[in-house]
C-alpha cells in the first residue's frame, strides 16, 4: 500500500510537469485504489480471524472447565463405587469366611459334612495359638471373701484333664480382679503362670486345648499360732 501510494504521487508530479499523459496517471490511481481495497479486505479478514481465535479460546476455556468437572465427578463416583465394593467384600467375608485374628491350628468343635448348614453364632472351631510361652489363667470366684483377694497372692490350680493326685498342682499368682461382679455375682480373676504348666511334681503338662479345672486362692499365709487364735476368736464370737 505504501509503495503504491508513492508510485501514484510520483505519477501525479510527472503529470503536473507534463511528462506523462492522463491515462498513465489514471492507471496508477486505479492501482492505488485497488491496494486500498486489498488492505481493507486484509484488515477485515484479520479482524475475523481474531474473533475466531477469541471464540476458540472461550470454547477451550469452557472445555477445560467441563473437563475438570468431569474429572471431579468421575473421581467422586469412583470413590463411592470403591467404598461400596469394599463394603460388599467385608459383608461377603462376614457371611461366608471364617477368619481368625491370630495364627494357630484350627480345631473343629463338632463334625461337619459337605454343604452342611451352619447357623449364625454357632461355634465352629477354635484356634490353638502356636505361641504357648505366655499362658494366662482366667477364673471366676463367688462374692464370698472376694474382698480378701489381692494381686500377687498364690493360686493353686487343679486341672480336670490331669488328675492332681497323679500330675500335681499348677501354681499361679493373681494378676488382677474385676472391679464389679457379673449378673451372677461372680468376680473374674486373671492368673499369671510364672512356671507355665509345670506342676508341683515337676511334670510339664501339654497344652493342646483349653484347660479347665478348679483353683484355690491362698488369701492369707497364716502361721500355725495365728490360725489357732483365729479359731479362738471365731468360737468367742469376735468378728474377723
Amino acid at each position: 500500500m505504501s509503495l503504491q501510494k508513492k508510485s501514484y504521487q510520483r505519477s501525479q508530479e510527472l503529470f503536473n510537469q507534463g511528462v506523462i499523459a492522463s491515462v498513465e496517471l489514471e492507471g496508477e490511481k486505479i492501482k492505488y485504489i485497488q491496494a486500498q481495497q486489498n488492505l481493507e479486505n486484509i484488515t477485515i479478514s484479520l479482524s475475523q480471524m481474531e474473533e475466531a481465535i477469541s471464540n476458540l479460546n472461550k470454547t477451550k476455556s469452557g472445555t477445560a472447565i467441563n473437563t475438570e468437572k468431569d474429572k471431579i465427578n468421575y473421581s467422586s463416583q469412583c470413590l463411592q463405587l470403591f467404598e461400596q465394593l469394599r463394603k460388599s467384600m467385608k459383608q461377603w467375608e462376614q457371611n461366608f469366611l471364617v477368619i481368625s485374628s491370630t495364627d494357630g491350628i484350627a480345631s473343629f468343635q463338632q463334625f461337619f459334612g459337605e454343604n452342611q448348614f451352619v447357623k449364625t453364632g454357632d461355634a465352629i472351631l477354635s484356634i490353638l495359638p502356636r505361641n504357648k510361652e505366655n499362658l494366662v489363667g482366667r477364673m471366676y470366684v463367688p462374692p464370698t471373701n472376694s474382698g480378701k483377694i489381692a494381686p500377687g497372692e498364690k493360686v493353686l490350680i487343679k486341672l480336670d484333664n490331669y488328675r492332681f493326685q497323679e500330675y500335681g498342682i499348677v501354681e499361679g499368682k493373681v494378676q488382677n480382679i474385676s472391679l464389679s461382679a457379673d449378673e451372677k455375682g461372680n468376680y473374674y480373676v486373671d492368673v499369671l503362670l510364672p512356671k507355665g504348666l509345670k506342676t508341683s511334681y515337676n511334670r510339664n503338662l501339654t497344652f493342646d486345648k483349653e484347660l479347665r479345672g478348679n483353683a484355690d486362692i491362698v488369701t492369707q499365709d497364716l502361721r500355725l499360732i495365728e490360725r489357732f487364735f483365729y479359731q479362738i476368736r471365731k468360737l468367742l464370737g469376735y468378728q474377723s
